[in-house]
C-alpha cells in the first residue's frame, strides 16, 4: 500500500516569499538590502524653542565619522530642498557605530567660517576644526550653525535607514547697540567707536572656541541714527523725538569662559566711555521664568540689543543699561 501526503501548496509559497524579501539570505541574482541612516535636521535651540531650521539653514555640510573616529564620507546639500520640513538627507553606510559632524552655512557663496582642513582620507574627527575668516570681520556674519550626534546603523533585514536626528545650534550673534543721551540731545553712532573683543574665532568639532592668543576685534558693519517717536499712535505735531545713535556688530560664539569685553570710546576725543564684561549683562537679561544656564541662554540667543545711557557730559550713565528691553542693574550684579 502506497502513502501519498498531500503538501499544502500556499503554505510552501508563503515561506518562500518571505525568504526571498529577507536580506539575510543572499542570493546571486538579487542586490543586496542597503544599510544607512536617513538623517532629520532640526534647529529648536533658541529662545523660542521652535524649529526653525528650514527656514534658517541655507546651505549644509555633514562630515561622518565611524566609531575610531576616522573620517568615512561627507556630503553636501545647497538646494531648496533644505526649505522642506519634510526634507531628510540619506547616506548608505555599513552596520556599525558613527559620529557626524553638521554645519549649517558654510557650503554657500557667502559663508563666513571654514575648515581649517578640508576632512577627507585620513582624516580624524578629533581635528575637525572650522575658523571665522578674517576678511568677514567688521562685516555681517553669515549665519553659522552646528550640529553633532553618535548614532548606529542596525541590519534589521529590513532593507529601511535608521532614522536619525541631528539637532543644530547657531554659532553667530548680533548686536544692536544703542546710545541715548537722558536730556534728549540728538546722538550718533558716528560719534562713537565700538568694540567686542574675544578669542573666538577659531572652533573645535564641538563648537567650542579654542584659545589662541589672538583675541579677535568685532568693529560695527553699520553705524547712524536711529528716531524713536514717544507717544506712538498721537496725531499731533507735539510728540517728542528721540534720537539715538546705533551701531551694529557681529560675532562669533560668545563663550562665558572667554571673558568677551565690550567697549565704547568717544570717536573724537577717544575717551573711553564704558568697557564691560559682555556676558554678565547677557545673562543678566535672562527672564526669572527661564530655567536655562547663563551659557545655554546666551547660545539660544542671537539678535541682542544694548542701550546706553549717556548724561549731559557725555558721561555713562552707569547706574544701568537695557538688554533686550530688560534693565539690568549693574549694583545687582556680581562683577
Amino acid at each position: 500500500m502506497t502513502l501519498k501526503i498531500k503538501y499544502p501548496v500556499l503554505a510552501v509559497v508563503s515561506a518562500l516569499a518571505v525568504s526571498l524579501a529577507s536580506c539575510d539570505v543572499v542570493f546571486d541574482d538579487l542586490e543586496p538590502c542597503r544599510t544607512g541612516a536617513e538623517m532629520r535636521f532640526i534647529f529648536e535651540f533658541n529662545l523660542e524653542n521652535s524649529n526653525s531650521f528650514h527656514s534658517n539653514v541655507d546651505c549644509l555640510s555633514v562630515y561622518i565619522y565611524d566609531s575610531d573616529g576616522k573620517y568615512v564620507t561627507s556630503l553636501k546639500e545647497t538646494s531648496e530642498r533644505l526649505a522642506d520640513e519634510n526634507w531628510r538627507l540619506p547616506v548608505e553606510l555599513p552596520e556599525g557605530n558613527y559620529k557626524a559632524v553638521a554645519y549649517g552655512g558654510m557650503e554657500c557663496d557667502a559663508a563666513s567660517f571654514s575648515p581649517v582642513v578640508q576632512p577627507g582620507e585620513g582624516s580624524a574627527h578629533g581635528s575637525l576644526q572650522v575658523r571665522l575668516k578674517q576678511e568677514h570681520v567688521g562685516k555681517r556674519l553669515h549665519d553659522h550653525y552646528h550640529g553633532a550626534v553618535d548614532f548606529t546603523v542596525k541590519n534589521d533585514g529590513d532593507n529601511e535607514f535608521d532614522r536619525v536626528t541631528v539637532s543644530m545650534t547657531r554659532t553667530t550673534n548680533h548686536f544692536r547697540i544703542l546710545m541715548q543721551n537722558l536730556s534728549g540731545e540728538p546722538l550718533s553712532g558716528e560719534d562713537f567707536d565700538f568694540y567686542i573683543t574675544e578669542d573666538n574665532s577659531l572652533l573645535d568639532n564641538c563648537n567650542t572656541p579654542v584659545v589662541t592668543g589672538t583675541p579677535t576685534v568685532y568693529t560695527p558693519w553699520d553705524k547712524g541714527v536711529v528716531e524713536e517717536r514717544l507717544g506712538k499712535g498721537r496725531a499731533d505735531d507735539d510728540v517728542p523725538v528721540i534720537k539715538m545713535g546705533y551701531a551694529e556688530l557681529s560675532t562669533s560664539r560668545i563663550y562665558i569662559p572667554d571673558k568677551p569685553v565690550i567697549r565704547i570710546d568717544d570717536h573724537e576725543t577717544g575717551r573711553n566711555i564704558a568697557t564691560l564684561p559682555l556676558t554678565y549683562y547677557l545673562a543678566a537679561s535672562q527672564s526669572s521664568a527661564s530655567s536655562w544656564s547663563d551659557q545655554e541662554y546666551i547660545d539660544r540667543g542671537r539678535d541682542w540689543v544694548m542701550t546706553f545711557f549717556l548724561q549731559e557730559d557725555g558721561t555713562w550713565f552707569n547706574s544701568y543699561i537695557m538688554v533686550n528691553g530688560w534693565t539690568v542693574r549693574i549694583n545687582e550684579l556680581d562683577m
